[in-house]
């Protein structure tokens, strides 16, 4: 999260390194290093623009252990559409909930509505 500057990048970053940070860190370490690389340190306005669409293939390749490309770009979709909406994940937690309980429950059923679950994410 520090590798990226400013705080749209460094919440984004954090919040896409926290769905993929299980396992062993020398897996998932790069995995995540690899979505820096992509967006060139500027991971908002990669996914803002869409530019991982362009990145990442879709198919059912591996990404990442139980994650196909297919999985993450689902995932930096909805992502977008959020950003699309609410401009920053910050600014969707603090209009969709009021505690951490909450924001928990909006988050997991804003992606639940594009797909996203545990058994996908």
């Amino acid at each position: 999260m520090h590798q990226v500057n400013g705080a749209s990048n460094q919440e984004l970053l954090a919040f896409i390194a926290s769905s993929l940070s299980y396992g062993k860190r020398e897996l998932f370490f790069p995995r995540i290093q690899n979505i820096m690389n992509l967006a060139e340190g500027d991971v908002f306005n990669w996914v803002k623009r869409g530019y991982f669409r362009r990145d990442i293939p879709n198919n059912e390749n591996c990404y990442y252990r139980l994650y196909t490309n297919h999985t993450i770009l689902s995932f930096l979709e909805a992502i977008k559409e959020l950003i699309d909406e609410y401009e920053t994940l910050g600014n969707f937690v603090h209009q969709e909930s009021t505690d951490g309980y909450s924001a928990i429950l909006a988050i997991t059923k804003f992606f639940s509505n594009y797909g996203i679950n545990n058994s996908t994410l």
